[in-house]
């Protein structure tokens, strides 16, 4: 599919938890030629000491990387002012 068929809307949202920020990503895409939508979010968990990223770690289900971080009520807060 050419990229100019594709209609992109990104958001993003961030939560910070001592040295670690969770940045919790949705994409959704659409064929301008089909109609076909993906929706999909994922997060990633990075790890910050002295200014320097030490680790960045990738998740598919952005609920798992809020708890990973002892952050799980943050995503009940964020779903249900959408």
């Amino acid at each position: 599919m050419p990229r100019s068929d594709i209609e992109l809307i990104r958001s993003a949202y961030e939560y910070f938890a001592g040295d670690k920020v969770v940045a919790v990503m949705r994409q959704r895409r659409r064929s301008k030629t089909s109609g076909m939508h993906v929706d999909m979010s994922f997060a990633q968990v990075w790890t910050v000491r002295d200014g320097l990223i030490m680790r960045m770690q990738m998740y598919a289900d952005p609920q798992e990387a809020l708890e990973a971080v002892g952050l799980a009520s943050e995503s009940d807060k964020r779903s249900h002012s959408s």
